[in-house]
């Protein structure tokens, strides 16, 4: 009996210190996760903040053409160079690339657009790049059609814009007021360039805690090009049917525009399917049904660019 009892007393003995030690480990990983909680809500906050000003870019150049006379859409505002807050105008306009996410852009009949202002109070605003030739010019200068490359990288891959959010100071950055400006004290490894991005530095990872959020060309065109789809459809109606392949070619050309000016005309694949029409551009698998009377646009064979 003693041995029997003695044996339930080990069993019970080495039960307890189990369920102590299993204790002490959730402990530990529990009190692990709660202060890391505040870091994985900090950081679903700022990934929230950027796709809203990423979505706030995008429609902005949906909208483009619409406050931009004579310009066609697919165009981004230029960066904030001066940390003021708006993006660069007139001739400030054209150098610049790379600098903050503007909080805000007004436009020229007075309306506001804000892409975001997370961080501005403690000089945190994110950064944001944009390919040259896809930001706000001062005069278009050069056609921007679903042809047209991004002049930027993010891990090798062409991309139209990027938006940066830094992480804390490392290293020698130092973000005193003289520096506000100065992409290499908030910007890691080669995104202090501007140019070809990284989204990690897998040599010295210590040293880098950027957060990016790219536009990729697909993206944006997949909205521009139902925009020109739009016009195209404007000014085909009210003909019913729609015209032949010449008749289309030579109203889109009486139009002018922007539609020309951007290069559309040579990007547009047009089908005839009496009544209706398919339109299709180069660089994008989106197939637009345009059909007399009918306000919307049919996507068929894909859903995106």
């Amino acid at each position: 009996m003693k041995m029997n009892c003695f044996g339930k007393q080990n069993g019970a003995v080495l039960i307890l210190m189990f369920v102590g030690l299993f204790m002490a480990g959730a402990t530990v990983v529990l009190t692990a996760l709660n202060n890391r909680n505040p870091q994985l809500r900090e950081n679903a906050r700022v990934q929230a903040a950027m796709q809203e000003a990423k979505q706030a870019l995008l429609a902005y150049a949906v909208m483009y053409n619409n406050e931009f006379v004579g310009s066609g859409p697919g165009r981004l505002p230029c960066p904030d160079k001066n940390n003021s807050g708006e993006s660069e105008e007139g001739v400030d306009c054209a150098g610049a690339a790379f600098g903050r996410l503007p909080q805000r852009h007004t436009l020229p009949f007075g309306a506001l657009v804000e892409f975001g202002n997370l961080y501005a109070g403690i000089d945190q605003q994110f950064w944001y790049a944009v390919s040259a030739n896809y930001r706000h010019p001062v005069v278009p200068t050069s056609p921007l059609n679903s042809s047209t490359p991004g002049t930027l990288t993010l891990d090798g891959d062409e991309v139209v814009a990027v938006i940066i959010a830094p992480g804390q100071a490392l290293g020698t950055q130092s973000r005193i007021p003289a520096n506000v400006n100065s992409s290499v004290h908030y910007l890691d490894s080669a995104n202090s360039g501007g140019t070809n991005f990284v989204s990690l530095d897998a040599i010295s990872p210590e040293t880098f805690n950027d957060r990016l959020l790219p536009i990729r060309r697909r993206e944006l065109m997949t909205l521009v090009t139902a925009r020109v789809a739009q016009e195209i459809k404007r000014v085909l109606d009210p003909a019913d049917p729609y015209p032949d392949v010449a008749t289309f070619e030579t109203a889109m050309a009486a139009a002018g525009g922007w539609y020309i000016t951007d290069g559309w005309d040579a990007r547009v694949i047009y089908t005839q399917d009496s009544p209706r029409a398919q339109v299709q551009f180069t660089d994008c698998n989106i197939v637009y049904v345009l059909t007399p009377g009918e306000p919307d646009l049919l996507r068929t064979n894909s859903t995106s660019c």
